[in-house]
């Protein structure tokens, strides 16, 4: 009798190594999804910063982490004049996205777009008024 349990017990692991995910529910494998955020003006990439999130975060929530990332020029194009700059603004078309890997998660657009210079990392980010001004936006769609 006690050979059959044993018997019995081997042969169910395979089945379910094989079953993988579909036997543990996927909200406990919580992983991390690199978000990409670019800013664009005019269709042309300025300014882009990454920040890992939640594998299981809805795409509305991906907005919320705007204030904590950094913005790098993306390339020696990309103008910041001059060092003792505090502001950034841009106007036109300006267009954040959110991408992950390939894929485009979300975007927004907006005329214009200032993001303040970290004394410092020397790199650019968004200020909460700006935040708050871009959610709304996000909201009226």
């Amino acid at each position: 009798m006690n050979f059959r349990h044993h018997s019995l017990l081997l042969l169910s692991v395979p089945l379910l190594l094989s079953l993988g995910c579909e036997t543990v529910p996927s909200y406990l494998h919580v992983g991390q999804r690199l978000l990409h955020f670019e800013i664009l003006v005019d269709d042309q990439i300025h300014l882009s910063g990454l920040r890992g999130v939640n594998d299981n975060m809805p795409i509305h929530q991906m907005w919320d982490v705007l204030p904590d990332i950094t913005f790098e020029p993306v390339d020696k194009e990309t103008k910041t004049d001059a060092p003792n700059q505090t502001t950034l603004t841009y106007q036109g078309k300006v267009v954040i996205r959110i991408k992950h890997v390939d894929d485009q998660l979300d975007s927004i657009s907006t005329e214009t777009l200032t993001l303040s210079r970290s004394a410092e990392t020397n790199s650019w980010s968004l200020n909460q008024e700006e935040v708050d001004r871009l959610k709304h936006l996000l909201n009226q769609r």
